[in-house]
């Protein structure tokens, strides 16, 4: 059918990406999906804005008009946090307004990610004591892995394995939207056909979320 140049956000690279390009390998082998992962909401509205790709997948908002997005739902957040940190030592969900007491590492400013966590913590009345921004889901978890500071990452952000991390749950905290983004006008049959495989991909992801927290929080995980 043809070629699509598609973009991923980071935090949809290590998980979703994968699972979402082996679906349109099987049920859509006529089309040639050319991939850049690894980015960030403002950078992906850009290469599009700039006809560098097709489509993406992305964490709104989005800030231009000329964007058009579908909704496949909200993810919420899990903590990624090194092998010694001391909210280990908690059986319970972590209260969001808990992580006032700790360093964390998070996104690029400017990010979704960072923009929705942010806003969360101040209105739960504190501000995030931030450690290091990073601009790569993969530096996000590799700084929280060296103990810098905890992570708060989108649900299926995280690789498997995952080394030294573990995951733990927040009770309170945010969402953040997912969804497939492409500037207006485009008609493109091959994002038409893709569009369900998305759909059905991260609700799978979202099915498997209390089987992949119990595996991560366990130490063999």
């Amino acid at each position: 059918m043809g070629a699509l140049r598609l973009g991923f956000v980071g935090t949809a690279t290590f998980q979703l990406m994968p699972n979402l390009l082996k679906r349109i390998k099987e049920q859509l082998p006529d089309v040639d999906v050319h991939v850049s992962g690894e980015k960030l909401t403002p950078q992906i509205e850009r290469m599009l804005l700039n006809r560098d790709l097709d489509a993406a997948v992305l964490r709104p908002p989005v800030s231009s008009p000329e964007m058009e997005l579908e909704s496949f739902g909200e993810d919420d957040f899990t903590l990624a946090v090194g092998p010694d940190h001391p909210l280990l030592e908690h059986d319970e969900p972590i209260p969001f307004a808990a992580l006032a007491d700790y360093p964390v590492v998070t996104f690029q400013q400017g990010s979704a990610a960072e923009q929705v966590v942010a806003t969360a913590a101040k209105e739960a009345g504190f501000k995030l004591h931030v450690a290091q921004h990073a601009p790569e889901t993969s530096t996000v978890l590799a700084l929280a892995a060296a103990g810098i500071g905890m992570a708060l990452v989108p649900r299926g952000s995280i690789p498997h394995p995952m080394g030294k991390l573990r995951m733990l749950e927040i009770s309170g905290g945010p969402t953040i939207g997912l969804a497939m983004a492409w500037v207006k006008g485009n008609q493109s049959p091959i994002l038409h056909r893709i569009k369900p495989l998305l759909a059905n991909v991260a609700e799978h992801s979202r099915g498997m979320k209390e089987q992949n927290a119990k595996t991560a929080a366990s130490p063999e995980g």
